[in-house]
Order: structure tokens, then C-alpha cells, then sequence
């Protein structure tokens, strides 16, 4: 094995919850009622613009997917800014494991997500894990993010 690459989303950090309270709120800002966070569920590790493209076309909001993905990301770090991360059980103890073998065999270590450049930042300063990967890799930099493979590569 030459490298061991995370998700972070439900994996490091337990910000799944959060991320669906604020998919709802913006989608009941924007008049769209009754969606229920197992619907939301299907769209975990998308981008929030491919999510909100996808909710476009089935609900017609008015508002624009980027419009809605940027006020979702707004309230979303609004509220994990107040609470801090919650880290998965066993996370902190698999990634500290993790960077022993780093350290002393040379393997490789990643974070391979979703989320933006910034919230991935903030979740590993959050938790003091930052200096234990070697990249930190989101997919709003790919042309396409998760499930596409390309961000594995």
C-alpha cells in the first residue's frame, strides 16, 4: 500500500447532519416545502452546484443553482462555525495511526472531498489533523467532483 485517502464528509468529520439542515432551510427560503432529509440523503458527496442543478430541474425554483448553493454554504458554515466539528468515532484514532505509518514508512495521505477548499481547512484545523496528510484535495477543483474517480487520481 503506498497511500491511504479519506472522504471527509461522514468519514473524519460528522458534518452530514448539518450540511442536510441546511439543504432544507434554503430550500424552504426558497418556497419549496415538504423535503424530507432522507430525499437529501441522495445527494450526499455531490457538490452543492450539482445537487442544486439536479433540485432545480425537479422543484423549478426561481433562484439560480449558484444563488442557492451560495446560501447554502453561507448558512451551513454560519452554523458549523458555532459548533465546532464532531469528529466520527475512531477517526482521530485511524488518522493518528495513519501518520505513524506515514512517518515511518512513507506511505502517502489525502483527504479526497466534496467540500470545498475552505470547509476542509477549517475541519482539519478544527480538529488539529492538518499536519497529518500530505494533500488535501476538494472537488471544486476538478471539472467534475464525486462520484466521478477523478479526484482518487
Amino acid at each position: 500500500m503506498k497511500a491511504f485517502i479519506y472522504d471527509m464528509d461522514g468519514v473524519i468529520a460528522d458534518t452530514e447532519p448539518v450540511h442536510l439542515r441546511a439543504e432544507q432551510r434554503v430550500l424552504q427560503k426558497m418556497g419549496v416545502e415538504g423535503v424530507t432529509l432522507e430525499f437529501l440523503m441522495r445527494y450526499q458527496g455531490m457538490t452543492d452546484l450539482m445537487m442544486f442543478e439536479d433540485m432545480k430541474k425537479l422543484f423549478g425554483f426561481h433562484h439560480s443553482a449558484e444563488q442557492a448553493a451560495e446560501a447554502k454554504v453561507y448558512l451551513f458554515n454560519k452554523i458549523i462555525h458555532e459548533q465546532h466539528v464532531t469528529p466520527i468515532e475512531g477517526s482521530l484514532e485511524l488518522i493518528r495511526a495513519t501518520n505513524e505509518l506515514r512517518q515511518s514508512h512513507g506511505l502517502k495521505t489525502a483527504i479526497a472531498s466534496s467540500s470545498s477548499d475552505d470547509f476542509i481547512a477549517f475541519v482539519v484545523d478544527d480538529l488539529g489533523i492538518r499536519d497529518h496528510f500530505d494533500l488535501l484535495m476538494s472537488g471544486t477543483n476538478l471539472p467534475e467532483s464525486k462520484p466521478n474517480p477523478a479526484i482518487y487520481l
